[in-house]
Parts: structure tokens; C-alpha cells; sequence
């Protein structure tokens, strides 16, 4: 008995194949192609994030480079402050009035530490931003002012270390001991308390020993002071240039 094969039956096999390939193509186009969108729209909300923390970064600078003006005056008048000390140490005591001198004494052993902005700074570089601007000079810029602000605590530890030594050494020695609590009120407006107590000019006495241990100690504070001038100048430096190149490659998105 013959046997006839249907056309038909192996025709249809063939349709449904194609129909099978077209659709697993359709399919992997949309996956491949969701798969680039994806990628797209990560990489644009990434691009966000890393203008926006570098936005930060800039913002930082200009607040950093605030505050260190506002340090330098602050420096400026400590240096001025321990020029006057040595003026009345090497005058005659009993001709200057115990307010001026024990104010000039209060100011000689304060110091305040200059704290900037590090952490978006920081963030940024642990997360690669630096490297990944159309610049070679940012990662270079970012390390200069880091060394500078840490040779600014090393050099302000110093100083912080001197007031220290001279209040727990020295203090008991330059200021009358029932009057240590009205000098200590000196930072603010004299008051007629503090006018009638530390009425009149300096009565005790100073040997020469101790005036030139404190001398010394003077003489080391404004080494110190203009040291850290210097740096803070150069690190205001940094802080320009890290602001300007900074600006330009966030012009350019």
C-alpha cells in the first residue's frame, strides 16, 4: 500500500519555526536592548551623583577658603598679641595696668584649631571623581591640599602644646593668685567688678629667670604663627586652584 506524505502538515512545522525564531529575536532584542537602556539610565543617575558631590566639593573650597581668611586674621592678631607680651615683659611692670597686662596674657595662651570641610572632598576621591574628569591636575591639586592642612595641624599642635605648658607652668607665675578668676573674665567687656579688682597697674614681681623662660616660649609661639601663615597662604592656593578646575569640568556637562 502507498503512503502520501502531507505538504501541508510540513509546511505548517516550518511556519511555526520561523515563527518561534522571529519571536526568540524580538525577544532578545527587547532584553538586549532593556539591557543598554538600563545601562544608560545608570549611567546618566551615576554622571548626576558625581556632578552633584563634586558641586559639594566646590562648595566646601569656598567655605574652606572662608574660613581660612577668617584664620589668618585670627593668626595675625596672635602674633601681634605675643609682640605686645614681649613689649611689657622687657618694660617696667608697675607702669602697666593689670587689665592690659593680664588680658595680653589671657590672648597669649588661646588657640582654636581651624577645622575644613573633608568629607565630601574625601568621598569624592575614594570614588574615583577625580580621575574620571577631562583633567590630569585634579588628583595632584586634592593631595598638595591635604599635605598643607595636615602641616597646619602638625604646626597648630605645637602651638596648642605652648599654651598648655604656659598656662599649667607660667600663669600662676604673671597673675596675682586672688586674681586669676577676674583675669580669666577678661574676655569679655570689663565690667565695674573687674575694673575695681584689677584696679591699678602690676605688683608682682617677675624674676628674670622666669621672664626668659616665657620669652622663649613667645618667641617659639611666633615662629609657630607665621609657619602656619605661610602654609595657610599656600593652601589657600590649592584651594583656588581646585575650585577653578573644578568649575570648568563641571561647565562641560
Amino acid at each position: 500500500m502507498e503512503v502520501h506524505h502531507s505538504h501541508h502538515h510540513s509546511g505548517h512545522v516550518k511556519k511555526k519555526f520561523q515563527e518561534y525564531l522571529s519571536e526568540f529575536f524580538m525577544l532578545f532584542a527587547a532584553v538586549t536592548l532593556g539591557f543598554f537602556v538600563e545601562n544608560y539610565r545608570e549611567g546618566i543617575v551615576e554622571q548626576h551623583k558625581k556632578d552633584k558631590l563634586l558641586h559639594s566639593v566646590v562648595e566646601n573650597f569656598k567655605l574652606d577658603k572662608k574660613e581660612i581668611e577668617t584664620h589668618k586674621e585670627l593668626i595675625k592678631n596672635r602674633i601681634s598679641n605675643s609682640e605686645h607680651f614681649l613689649v611689657l615683659l622687657n618694660s617696667d611692670l608697675s607702669t602697666i595696668s593689670k587689665i592690659e597686662f593680664y588680658r595680653t596674657i589671657l590672648f597669649f595662651a588661646e588657640n582654636k584649631d581651624m577645622i575644613l570641610n573633608e568629607k565630601t572632598r574625601n568621598d569624592a576621591e575614594t570614588k574615583g571623581y577625580y580621575t574620571t574628569l577631562n583633567t590630569t591636575e585634579m588628583p595632584g591639586i586634592i593631595n598638595k591640599y591635604n599635605y598643607w592642612y595636615n602641616d597646619y595641624k602638625e604646626l597648630n599642635l605645637g602651638v596648642l602644646e605652648i599654651c598648655k605648658k604656659f598656662i599649667g607652668a607660667n600663669v600662676p607665675k604673671v597673675i596675682e593668685p586672688d586674681l586669676v578668676n577676674y583675669a580669666y573674665q577678661l574676655w569679655g567687656p570689663e565690667t565695674e567688678e573687674i575694673k575695681k579688682a584689677l584696679k591699678g597697674n602690676v605688683v608682682q614681681s617677675i624674676s628674670k629667670e622666669d621672664k626668659d623662660a616665657i620669652k622663649f616660649e613667645i618667641a617659639n609661639k611666633i615662629v609657630l604663627l607665621k609657619a602656619e601663615l605661610n602654609t595657610l597662604d599656600t593652601l589657600e592656593g590649592y584651594a583656588d586652584k581646585a575650585i577653578t578646575t573644578l568649575e570648568q569640568n563641571l561647565e562641560k556637562h
